[in-house]
Formats: structure tokens, sequence, C-alpha cells
């Protein structure tokens, strides 16, 4: 009889955990990380840690700590909820704080960035507070239209750190402003004088969609993987994201 007591607690235990767990999982997979966010950029990573505080650690520590009749028995389980609690508010603390603030098109594709790339150059959260829509706003760095110019700007980076984070150049997407400069001629240019970045280069590959749309085929880079997104250069969306094993 203890012991069906002790399995019937698990399990209610087990049953309020994992209601609790799909309610996070909705709000971390569709509104913290949405889309291809949430395998590139810690969405998925955050929600293997709470998975193990929400549907492993607590039920097993109710598992053995219940007994019933046991003096201080309501204290323990007490306990054990004030700790789950405690774990899974740290978890989503930590989870919401890395969410993805923005996404900034460069002239090698994408990037996501969060608070933690801002904490390494310095820069404040507000650096994207200025752009309109909601998180992560989606705007792109405004390069020189001079090639020579461009060249020197993107090999300004190995000292001046990333053209993503640096507020004089970053843009909303405007229609008629807006115009990629995203030519494989400047890669293979920066390729040729400095050939040891080659692999850390993306290959970037522009063309008109069979609906006749005018897309980019572009490299989205995020914390922990990257994929290849497609995105309309007429309505500033991704509309498309390619296969690769990461996404």
């Amino acid at each position: 009889m203890t012991k069906s007591k002790r399995i019937k607690a698990f399990l209610t235990h087990l049953v309020i955990s994992v209601f609790i767990f799909v309610l996070l999982y909705i709000y971390i997979r569709y509104f913290l990380y949405p889309s291809e966010l949430f395998y590139i950029d810690g969405g998925k990573q955050g929600l293997v840690i709470i998975a193990v505080v929400d549907l492993v650690l607590g039920p097993l520590l109710t598992l053995v700590v219940y007994k019933k009749g046991k003096q201080g028995l309501k204290r323990d389980l007490s306990l054990i909820g004030v700790f789950q609690a405690v774990c899974l508010i740290a978890g989503m603390y930590i989870t919401i704080g890395e969410r993805p603030l923005a996404i900034v098109l460069s002239y090698d594709g994408f990037h996501t960035v969060g608070q933690s790339s801002l904490d390494i150059y310095g820069k404040d959260r507000g650096l994207y507070a200025g752009f309109a829509g909601d998180l992560p706003k989606t705007i792109y760095v405004s390069l020189p239209k001079d090639q020579r110019a461009r060249l020197a700007l993107q090999l300004s980076q190995l000292s001046d750190g990333p053209l993503y984070i640096r507020s004089e150049l970053l843009k909303p997407f405007v229609k008629g402003e807006f115009q990629p400069l995203l030519y494989r001629e400047e890669l293979e240019a920066i390729i040729k004088l400095y050939p040891e970045f080659k692999n850390s280069i993306y290959e970037v590959d522009r063309r008109v969609s069979t609906s006749g749309e005018s897309v980019s085929y572009l490299r989205l880079a995020g914390r922990y993987a990257s994929c290849y997104v497609v995105f309309n250069n007429d309505t500033f969306k991704i509309i498309e994201t390619l296969p690769t094993g990461e996404c």
C-alpha cells in the first residue's frame, strides 16, 4: 500500500510538472525563440535544462522522500516544491535574458545578437531599442556603395568588432531604401587578402525564386549553430529555412 501511495504521489507530481513544462515550451518555442532561432540560438538548450529540473529532478525527489505517515512529510514536499520553483525561475530568467534581441543582416548574412554578445563588446541592450517591432528586431547593416570603402569597413572588424553592433551603421528595412550589397567578388577579395579567413567567410548566392519574388539565400548564424534561410528582399521577411540538419 505504501509503495502504491508513493507511485501515486510521483505520478501526480509528474503530471503537474508536464503541464507546467508544456506551457513553458510553448512560450519559449513560439515567443522567445521563434522558428529556426529555437534550434540555433539557445531555445532548445534552455528547454533541456528546464526539462531536467521540471520533469526529472522534482518528481524523482517526491518519489524518494514520500512515505505515507512520515513525520515532516508536508514540510519535505513543500521544500521540494520550493526548490523546483526556484530552479525553474532561474532557468527561465537565463533563457529570457539570452533571447535574441535582433537579427541583423550584414554583408556575410544574418547574425543573431543577444545580451551576451553585446556584453562582449561593451554595448548596452538599448542599442536596438530605437527600432520598431517586437523582439527580435530585424535590421541591416548599411554599407557604402564604393567597393573599396566597403572592403575597408569589413576589414575594420579585426580591430573594431563586428559591423552588426555598430549603431551608426544599423538601419531599419524600408522599401525603396534597402539595397542588398552582397556580392561574391567582395568575399573573394577578402579571401585573397586574408586566405586564413577562407573557412570562416560565408558563401552567398542571390537569385530570383520561381514565383518571381526577389529573394536572397543567406546564412543565419546563431550562438550554437547556423543554417541557411530564404529572405524576401521586398517584404523583408525570412520566408523559409533550408534543411541543413541544424535547423
